[in-house]
């Protein structure tokens, strides 16, 4: 009895941790994200770095990277935003909430692209690097 529970148990713990693999960018906006993100959590942690595609619905003439520092995370970190692989946004960040505007001559945005963010030094926390809590398209 107990083995043939236990292949059910085991198969539902798979399909758990397939979809916490699969987190998706809290985007807000005209836009939606295409494929699959890498390097975000369930629990709202990031990876030092991230990255999504999205596909704008209207044209992006601006982002606002919103987020959060804990305050054990070593300061000053660098921001940096990269769009299609060409850096469109780098700034410093310290302890606690912060939000960053990007734009500039990539914009606007009016069809699918990679956006990769990283935020370095890392946290240092086992779960990565800043609480990236959103992004949000303007």
């Amino acid at each position: 009895m107990e083995l043939a529970k236990s292949g059910p148990v085991a198969d539902h713990a798979v399909y758990i941790r397939e979809l916490l693999s699969r987190v998706r960018a809290a985007l807000t906006g005209y836009v939606i994200e295409e494929g699959f993100s890498e390097g975000l959590h369930a629990d709202g942690w990031a990876r030092p770095k991230i990255g999504f595609r999205i596909r704008p619905l209207e044209g992006i003439r601006a982002l606002r990277v919103p987020g959060w520092r804990p305050d054990y995370a070593p300061t000053p970190a660098s921001l940096t935003v990269r769009l299609e692989g060409d850096l469109v946004g780098d700034t410093t960040v310290g302890h606690g909430v912060f939000e960053v505007s990007i734009g500039g001559a990539q914009f606007p945005i009016t069809r699918a692209a990679r956006l990769e963010i990283e935020c370095q030094p890392a946290a240092g926390n086992p779960g990565g690097a800043p609480v990236m809590t959103r992004w949000r398209p303007v």
